[in-house]
């Protein structure tokens, strides 16, 4: 079993690949120009095995000029070992690698004062050294063992403590597998292999994987863990893969393949900035810097929005995820001077939204994710949001809305919302029962009609509203009319009968009633007496009935009818013949043929 990766950390040329090297019996320099200059360029690779147990080994680079690919190598560790030589003592290196540590949080880990056989006299001032170093911090708790790679000094004793916490690790919240390309060549017969920290789930052969960024496509001819072959490479160790793509396909290094569209690709996140006070004027908002992600350097803007709070602007899209750790480093001076952790990897766009959410952030995330989402999450959203498989989130504080999950205090809100624009609606039109549903999905702001009528799903089904056709009311709603009223009908009745086909522009002949009439008028348009035909005119319906019948009687005996034919049935001037012919269209009773109207199936069997 694997589930475990020990990373070193340490200044150059302090023995980290030597000791390595005598704890695995595997040699990690194997680039041509590492084994010459004596030096680590790039993280290299080993492992430690106790009967089917294997642990991935990660040696870093030490010197200054490598430190991007000591940042690919260090990230996603468990265990930390801290190499501090004898014959020199803490080193500027050794500070870096250890800020680097303590920003990405590796909680375990132990310090080996290395070359101990070469000055046993320094080992007392060493460890005071790294007292020093370390004073303030949980790390001032890890032990410190003098070793020898030459005479094999507490080398027992490191790894007993290395196995000891494999055996205590818990296991890990599995998500979908991800692996940090850091090494990418081509094979002669092979094609492309890439290797890397698998993080995230274990690892299926028959797993599909994307490209992050980039979006392309590899299947897995072969893989290997631990120069072993594999059908299955388990979560938090070392992975080769072999792949094959699409004819276009092109792997880059830094990226990361994983499963399609279950991460973020995103060059945007809200993020909580962690700065080391040494370096808190190097800090500043919407400055640039360079940001690492895995085995990614990116540059981009930091942007501070509320306290420690704040966004990142990449210049590329990358890979991003809720807690996920960046190491941050500024350009001139060349300096690690903080971390971000990754809030929100796609927050709503707009000044405004990030700013609420910034302020939202700083309490429960869970309550900020249903915020962000006011009307539910699908599965894919929410395993996205949280990073954990479906299976294994608690949903049971959720109601289902349609193919969403909502929280039921959203759901009380919007119930709350709707009452408050039925209600309001309802006192300024003291004669409307029903309003249109396009008319509050406007008043809601909600822009996806799906969310729309689900929500007006749940608020049918549990009684808050009664729906007919495209109209909704508040359950129980009724209207009566008092004698006033009443009248004032009658009144308006009879100026509809008046004018006959012939009826004002509704404008303005609104503008010459009291508010009163004006409600009435809409409570007989609502209560279907008037008939609006079009924005501009609203006839008696009796009348429209009549006009209706007159066309279908003499559309069925011609067989078409234009517009001088109505003009000539109906003494109607073409202003209000057109509105009349294209309401009826609308309805179904006849459709357009060129510049005449033929009566519909339906009204032409009927």
């Amino acid at each position: 079993m694997s589930r475990f990766i020990v990373g070193t950390a340490g200044h150059i040329d302090h023995g980290k690949t030597t000791l390595i090297k005598a704890l695995s019996g595997i040699t990690t320099d194997r680039l041509r120009e590492e084994q010459k200059r004596g030096i680590s360029i790039v993280s290299g690779y080993a492992y430690l095995t106790r009967g089917e147990d294997v642990i991935s080994i990660i040696d870093v680079p030490g010197h200054e000029r490598f430190i991007k690919n000591m940042l690919s190598g260090i990230t996603g560790i468990d265990l930390v070992l801290f190499v501090v030589a004898a014959d020199e003592g803490v080193m500027p290196q050794t500070r870096e690698h250890f800020d680097i540590v303590r920003l990405l949080d590796i909680k375990h880990g132990m310090f080996l004062i290395t070359k101990s056989d070469l000055a046993p006299d320094f080992i007392e001032m060493v460890e005071a050294d790294i007292a020093d170093l370390t004073e303030g911090t949980h790390y001032a708790d890890f032990p410190v063992v003098a070793v020898s790679a030459f005479t094999g000094q507490g080398l027992d004793e490191v790894r007993a403590f290395v196995f000891d916490h494999f055996d205590r690790a818990s296991d890990k919240a599995t998500y979908y597998p991800r692996l940090n390309v850091d090494r990418l060549f081509k094979s002669k017969g092979h094609g492309d292999i890439v290797t890397g920290s698998l993080e995230g789930a274990d690892l299926s052969i028959d797993t599909v994987l994307s490209q992050y960024p980039g979006g392309d496509t590899f299947k897995i001819r072969s893989m290997e863990s631990h120069d072993k072959p594999t059908t299955l490479a388990r979560m938090h160790s070392r992975v080769a893969l072999n792949l094959s793509g699409e004819r276009k396909a092109v792997l880059e290094k830094g990226a990361v393949l994983s499963v399609a569209d279950k991460y973020a690709e995103s060059a945007n996140a809200l993020v909580r900035f962690t700065i080391l006070p040494a370096f808190e004027h190097l800090f500043k908002s919407n400055h640039s810097y360079k940001f690492y992600f895995g085995s990614a350097e990116v540059q981009g803007k930091a942007i501070r929005l509320v306290d420690d709070i704040g966004e990142i602007l990449l210049e590329s899209p990358q890979l991003l995820f809720h807690a996920q750790k960046a190491i941050i480093r500024s350009m001139t001076p060349v300096a690690t001077i903080g971390r971000l952790e990754v809030l929100d990897s796609t927050p709503l766009p707009g000044k405004k939204n990030k700013r609420r959410a910034a302020a939202l952030l700083q309490g429960d995330y869970r309550d900020y994710i249903y915020q962000k989402y006011p009307l539910g999450l699908t599965t894919a959203d929410l395993e996205r949001e949280f990073v954990t498989r479906a299976d294994e989130l608690d949903l049971s504080h959720l109601e289902p809305l349609g193919l969403k999950m909502i929280h039921p205090k959203q759901l009380a809100d919007w119930q709350e919302r709707v009452e408050g624009i039925l209600g309001d609606y309802y006192a300024k039109h003291s004669l409307a029962e029903w309003m249109e549903r396009e008319d509050l999905r406007q008043n809601l702001g909600i822009d996806i009609r799906e969310d729309f009528d689900r929500l007006i799903g749940w608020l049918s089904q549990t009684g808050v509203i009664e729906t007919a056709d495209n109209r909704l009311k508040l359950a129980g709603r009724q209207v009566r009319v008092d004698p006033k009223q009443a009248a004032l009908a009658e009144e308006i009745r009879q100026a509809f009968d008046g004018f006959g086909l012939m009826v004002p522009d509704i404008a303005e002949l609104k503008s010459t009633l009291s508010p009163q009439q004006q409600a009435v008028l809409d409570y007989l348009i609502k209560q279907g007496e008037l008939k609006r035909i079009n924005p501009q005119f609203i006839v008696k319906n009796d009348v429209l009935d009549c006009l209706k019948n007159d066309i279908i009687r003499y559309t069925r005996e011609k067989g078409e009818i234009d517009i001088s034919d109505v003009r000539e049935i109906t003494g109607l001037s073409r202003k209000y013949v057109v509105p009349y012919l294209e309401y009826f269209d609308s309805i179904g009773v006849t459709k357009r043929r060129e510049n005449k109207r033929v009566l519909t199936k339906e009204y032409q069997d009927g």
